[in-house]
């Protein structure tokens, strides 16, 4: 190999390919070739296919998605006919549990723990202190049996991983965005 023809040929190193570069900046990799394309990403075609600068794609910065807010929503009151309701569980992780309460949350992400009908499901922690916070809208809320039955299902079952506050806490939406 002549010395053009190595200044030409980007190593494995320097360049990635389409599916390493989308896997990197965690899009699909149509929508890499739809960044190159709007020139947002170069490339360079070595002769084994299309290759993108690992340097770019380590800059590369996603745009937010949708409409950028210029301002902040206004405040709006739920409607009588639907509230929001919202139970907030807390509890601290048991020492040497780390690790467990990591697969407890894959597990609540992969559907061991059902919540249904829910609008909205969120586990927050913040070091050793745990929340879960389930919100329901009043038109689509299970009974108080059916929506108790899902939380003491959670908490029998994470028991060993979390010390729960007993009792959770049930509330009302008064404002949201």
């Amino acid at each position: 190999m002549d010395q053009e023809e190595s200044q030409t040929s980007p190593t494995p190193a320097e360049y990635l390919t389409i599916r390493e570069a989308a896997r990197l900046i965690g899009v699909a990799d149509r929508t890499v070739y739809g960044y190159i394309q709007s020139g947002r990403l170069s490339f360079v075609l070595p002769g084994q296919g299309m290759r993108i600068p690992a340097t770019d794609v380590a800059r590369f910065r996603r745009l937010p998605v949708g409409r950028t807010r210029l301002r902040s929503p206004r405040w709006r009151k739920p409607s009588a006919q639907n509230r929001e309701h919202v139970v907030t569980i807390t509890g601290r992780i048991r020492a040497g549990q780390a690790e467990a309460f990591h697969e407890m949350v894959q597990a609540i992400f992969e559907g061991e723990y059902t919540f249904p009908g829910t609008a909205g499901r969120y586990v927050v922690a913040n070091g050793d202190r745990v929340q879960i916070i389930l919100v329901w809208r009043q038109a689509t809320m299970p009974s108080r049996e059916g929506r108790s039955a899902s939380i003491a299902t959670l908490i029998s079952g994470t028991n060993d991983i979390i010390e729960w506050v007993q009792p959770y806490l049930e509330s009302e939406t008064l404002l949201h965005t």
